[in-house]
């Protein structure tokens, strides 16, 4: 038996061949095979060693993104968390598997420093040279303040932003737009002097994730940009439709970091960002910019999950606003974010009134933003949402963002799955790839009970948008609906791109499922998750005692305000007195929406007991009509997991939920 499985196209053989000899040499157990192109008469031999693989290895080029073998093999790994991804060229990963960076081996084996890297994720995985050391006691651990955690959980609420826009257009005729970042100039002190290109350089590395986008490499870009040329010029000669410039400079005591997007045609910014590494580190600060400048690319220009509006009607400075609200939809880091988001889409209705998509902008904005981040009685923010999307529908009865916001609306606000489902068939008809609907039809998958399908819509949908935090906790999620906690840990130890939300999740899933005699080990492992920088320490030390307290049912002191309403709903379900896991699940109905039930509906911990969910006061919860379609909706297909039962079904409940494998 192997650990490792190498999954490649034949073609690519002669440099496989040599990477696999590296690692046997290295004392790794490896299986590959020579002629695994060769034959069915091999599918026995490679199932077999696929399944005992602790790590599948897929070799991406130009030919096996063509493979049917390698397809195959690399879906079996992603979905059994077995997935470690390499690229032999720059050829992007086919969609469903882009959410996991690919090691860089362009240059193997002329340039070894990709095998270093793949030996080091291997390690983490196969817990390498570490099997003989106990996991750190509990009274060890530091403590932190829970403030630092509540804090340290908006993960990428940080110095404010600022964003600007003007006028501009799309990528070139052939869907593929091509960016040229440049070096930054710095005006910060010598101590930065690096940064002048090693930070672009990172942006490079961080956008390559992004479809339908070519990133220039650093070296073609670099080396034009030392000609001095103006930004038309400089375009023209490289090729591109736009630039990334920068500089850097001292804000007091922090480094200050502003990135703005050029249109090559016009040499004009059409968005700018500024940030600072105030509260966060000089590698967190890039990857902050990476992540703003991917929301500004598929917020302008209309790739990823991004959505160009489609009616004439929408120009000048509502074009502008309705662009500004799309892309902050695309990162609604903090409070004020998402309501800036809104208020630019509002602006947009107000500027052009006969506009469907500023119309079902401003309905996507309200459902994905919710009535308490905008400080909105509830019953007026039904009627402003519902007046939204139906002067959409008014306008332009095909609008797929309007049949979209509509979508998530019902799901959300009236639990109707039927209708919603319906709405988003009607989009993907019409549109396969629109962005927006892959967001809402995962929400409306797992609202349905369907895991498997709520998990293939959001790694379509991550693959289209790597950066969006929504959509890791929608994959995430999934997957811990299906109870796959060990593809949750596999792919947080492989990750590299957009690691903090990664780890949040990794957070959860561990406080859900993991056996209280296991603990002790997972969080050793998470451990080694943060010292590599993939998640702040003191957001996992903070939250150990959290995750303990759900696994092991003992209350700690000083709760304080438990990282928000859904995990003191969960820490209550697990160590407090009858009374008060009620109040804490009236609390948590009282300001969700029915898109938010399914949590507490898997069967695990975070579904409330049997002899809860036989309670009265817990039956009255699915009295309100948008809870109570969804519990109908799942019962008629035999889903009753966390749902109201009778006294008399407690016995049998509690019994079934001791049983192995539950």
């Amino acid at each position: 038996m192997a650990d490792i499985f190498l999954s490649y196209a034949r073609a690519d053989q002669a440099r496989v061949e040599k990477l696999a000899v590296a690692l046997e040499e290295a004392g790794y157990s490896l299986w590959w095979d020579r002629d695994i192109e060769g034959g069915h008469h091999f599918a026995k031999d490679i199932q077999r060693e696929l399944e005992l693989a602790k790590i599948i290895i897929v070799a991406w080029s130009k030919i096996s993104v063509e493979s049917h073998w390698v397809l195959d093999e690399a879906g079996y790994a992603r979905d059994e968390g077995k997935l470690l991804p390499i690229a032999l060229d720059n050829t992007l990963p086919p969609l469903g598997f882009r959410q996991v960076q690919a090691l860089d081996f362009a240059k193997w084996p002329r340039d070894r420093a990709g095998l270093a890297k793949l030996t080091s994720a291997l390690d983490r995985r196969l817990d390498r040279e570490r099997q003989s050391e106990a996991p750190p006691s509990a009274a060890t651990a530091s403590r932190r303040p829970i403030a630092l955690v509540i804090a340290a959980i908006l993960v990428i609420a940080l110095s404010i932003g600022a964003w600007f826009f003007t006028g501009g257009g799309g990528g070139n005729k052939d869907g593929i737009t091509t960016i040229a970042v440049l070096p930054f100039t710095n005006a910060a002190g010598d101590q930065y002097d690096s940064q002048r290109e090693s930070y672009p350089a990172a942006i490079i590395d961080g956008l390559s994730h992004i479809p339908d986008v070519d990133i220039l490499s650093a070296r073609t870009s670099f080396a034009t940009a030392s000609d001095n040329l103006s930004s038309t010029d400089l375009a023209e000669r490289l090729g591109a439709d736009y630039l990334i410039e920068g500089d850097l400079q001292q804000d007091g005591n922090s480094l200050r970091a502003t990135t703005r997007l050029i249109d090559g045609k016009t040499g004009r910014p059409v968005w700018a960002d500024s940030r600072s590494t105030e509260a966060q580190t000089l590698p967190e600060l890039q990857r902050q910019s990476i992540r703003y400048i991917a929301a500004a690319l598929q917020g302008y220009l209309g790739l990823g999950l991004g959505h160009l509006p489609q009616d004439s009607a929408l120009s000048g400075e509502a074009l502008n606003q309705y662009r500004r609200g799309m892309t902050l939809m695309l990162t609604r880091s903090t409070q004020k974010e998402s309501v800036e988001a809104y208020n630019a889409f509002k602006r947009a209705t107000e500027l052009s009134p006969n506009s469907a998509d500023a119309h079902a902008g401003l309905a996507y904005a309200l459902t994905q933003i919710g009535p308490f981040t905008l400080s909105m009685d509830h019953a007026d923010f039904t009627l402003a949402n519902r007046a939204a999307h139906d002067r959409a529908l008014e306008l332009d009865p095909d609008s797929l963002f309007g049949l979209t916001a509509k979508a998530e609306t019902v799901h959300k606000e009236d639990g109707d799955i039927t209708q919603a489902l319906d709405l988003l068939e009607r989009v993907f008809e019409k549109d396969p790839d629109f962005g927006p609907a892959h967001t809402v039809v995962s929400d409306v998958y797992s609202s349905a009970g369907n895991h498997r399908a709520a998990l293939e819509a959001a790694t379509r949908a991550q693959a289209l948008a790597p950066f969006d935090d929504e959509l890791v906790s929608n994959r995430f999620g999934a997957l811990r609906a299906l109870g796959r906690y060990t593809n949750i840990r596999n792919e947080a130890l492989a990750c590299t791109v957009n690691c903090g939300p990664v780890g949040l999740s990794w957070l959860t899933a561990m406080a859900a499922l993991v056996p209280e005699k296991e603990l002790d080990e997972e969080l050793f492992r998470l451990t080694d998750f943060a010292s590599a920088g993939g998640l702040d320490d003191t957001v996992v030390q903070s939250f150990e005692r959290y995750i303990r307290a759900v696994v092991t049912g003992r209350p700690f002191k000083d709760e304080g305000e438990l990282f928000g309403r859904f995990y003191e709903t969960i820490y209550h379900l697990n160590v407090s007195e009858d009374d008060e896991k009620l109040a804490a699940l009236e609390r948590f109905f009282g300001r969700m929406h029915a898109g938010s039930l399914h949590s507490i509906l898997n069967g695990d911990r975070f579904t409330p007991p049997p002899h809860i969910r036989a309670h009265p006061r817990y039956h009255a919860l699915f009295d309100i009509p948008k809870y109570k379609a969804v519990a109908e909706y799942r019962r008629e297909r035999g889903i009753t997991a966390g749902l109201p039962i009778s006294p008399e079904e407690v016995a049998a409940e509690e019994t079934r939920m001791r049983e192995p494998g539950y």
